[in-house]
């Protein structure tokens, strides 16, 4: 026996479909002004958080090893990543569909992988030598390779889980936040984004930062330990087990104001360079596994 719906009710697996497709009508007023407003704030929130948690930590602990503009990643990460994520939330808003709103927000996250890889690698460079003009002799091209579009795609699987969560979940998140009358449940949406972002960004930072930036700081560390101990006598296993061999080479160097840059890489074999600036005098530290091996002054470039 077929059972017909009456006139005026509803079918009621299209009901579930649409909910499920996220078409949710369109309210009028200052209630749909409410969803526009926290839909931006939901998209930079998302991409605020994610940045700085990816970016802004690592800034201060490159800061705090001399590491040179170590501002700029996490400036320029902020800016592109709160675009990113706004854009996408919006568009998803404007789509009133999940189904699209998983689409934007998978895009999203192929770009915000990108960005991880181009912001070290290419952008942050390319205003390093903007402001500076004399690093374009010294700083080199840093390799798109296998090694680094393995990065890229690592970051693009982890960020697409988390990405298409926002996609799945905005519409309803923000329509009940915008229209909840206690403080505490407009928050909701960020209480739900944030922690998301937090752990991407963990997981992605273990992916890419990790191989940019810790021969950076282990060679700072390096330097560090020979600046504190000029002029005393140094045991010897604990010279070796602190690797201060590597800077044989600069004891009349160490003791100026100095700059560290990432110099060339191998992340296939886990070699790379340290670019040292003691006040107008180059060194080049090479590293195995993050792991200073031996230092050597440059020549003019």
């Amino acid at each position: 026996m077929s059972v017909t719906s009456t006139p005026g009710q509803k079918d009621p697996t299209r009901a579930r479909l649409s909910a499920w497709l996220g078409d949710r009508a369109l309210m009028a007023g200052p209630t749909e002004g409410k969803v526009r407003r926290t839909t931006l704030w939901f998209g930079v929130v998302c991409g605020m958080s994610f940045s700085l948690a990816l970016w802004g930590v690592e800034a201060v602990s490159l800061a705090m090893a001399h590491v040179a503009y170590a501002w700029i990643t996490p400036l320029a990460g902020m800016l592109l990543s709160i675009l990113t994520c706004t854009l996408a939330a919006v568009l998803t808003y404007l789509s009133n569909r999940t189904l699209l709103g998983l689409l934007f927000w998978l895009l999203a996250a192929v770009v915000a992988a990108e960005l991880t890889v181009a912001l070290p690698l290419r952008i942050t460079p390319w205003l390093m030598k903007l402001i500076e003009p004399g690093l374009v002799a010294r700083l080199p091209i840093y390799p798109y390779n296998d090694t680094v579009r393995a990065w890229t795609a690592g970051s693009s699987l982890w960020l697409a889980i988390f990405f298409c969560i926002f996609g799945l979940l905005q519409l309803t998140l923000v329509e009940q936040a915008a229209l909840a009358a206690a403080p505490a449940s407009r928050l909701v949406p960020y209480f739900v984004c944030v922690p998301i972002m937090l752990l991407a960004s963990v997981i992605t930072s273990n992916i890419v930062n990790e191989q940019l930036h810790t021969p950076l700081v282990m060679v700072n560390q390096v330097i560090q330990f020979g600046v504190d101990n000029r002029g005393k006598t140094v045991d010897v296993l604990l010279a070796r087990q602190e690797r201060l061999g590597a800077i044989a080479d600069l004891s009349d160097l160490i003791g100026r104001p100095r700059r560290l840059f990432m110099g060339s890489f191998n992340g296939g074999y886990g070699q790379a360079e340290v670019l040292v600036d003691f006040s107008g005098t180059w060194a080049d530290c090479s590293t195995v596994n993050a792991q200073p091996v031996y230092c050597q002054i440059l020549g003019n470039p």
